[in-house]
């Protein structure tokens, strides 16, 4: 199945089930052409698009059924900014932007279903705000924001039901305030603001 579309090729436009590692590697792949693609019926992200160390930009496709997104884009370090894309389905969002380390803006939505975000924004060095997103199921918060240098806002909102924070906040060297946020499922705390 072809899915990278450019002026001389054809692709399916109905892509079902997974694309796990479909795009792994593609260092020549600077903005992707998924035009005419209908990716609502992909359920799994995992490693498609890492590590794209030349991919700048990202379209808003429909990623609304995707529920795995381990290491989507991790790695992909010229990334400048996630659309605003509806990840409503999405459960699992381990390392997903780990190390988008040219990342300024952050517009992705609906991820209150997502349980495992460990290492999800790890080492986005560049990334100063982390927007209000209810991440609501989350349970799994381990190292999720770990190293991200420039943070200075944090306003992600429901992570009550949350109980490993072990590394969470590790390294944001720039957070001079931290919200009242209730962390009462909590059991593990290790380095998390360390």
């Amino acid at each position: 199945v072809v899915l990278w579309l450019d002026e001389n090729t054809n692709a399916t436009k109905n892509p079902t089930g997974s694309l796990e590692y479909y795009w792994r590697g593609r260092t020549d792949l600077v903005t992707p052409k998924f035009s005419g693609i209908d990716f609502s019926g992909v359920t799994s992200f995992r490693f498609s698009w890492y590590p794209c160390t030349g991919l700048t930009s990202f379209p808003a496709i429909n990623m609304s059924a995707g529920t795995t997104f381990q290491s989507a884009w991790e790695s992909c370090t010229a990334l400048t900014s996630m659309p605003a894309i509806a990840l409503t389905a999405g459960t699992d969002f381990n390392n997903a932007w780990k190390s988008c380390t040219a990342m300024t803006s952050f517009l992705a939505t609906g991820l209150n279903s997502g349980t495992n975000f460990t290492g999800a924004w790890r080492n986005c060095t560049a990334l100063a705000t982390m927007p209000a997103i209810p991440l609501t199921a989350g349970t799994n918060f381990y190292s999720s924001w770990l190293g991200m240098t420039s943070l200075t806002s944090f306003l992600a909102t429901g992570l009550n039901s949350g109980t490993d924070f072990s590394y969470t906040w590790y390294g944001c060297t720039a957070l001079a305030t931290f919200p009242a946020i209730p962390l009462t499922a909590g059991t593990n705390f290790a380095n998390a603001w360390w």
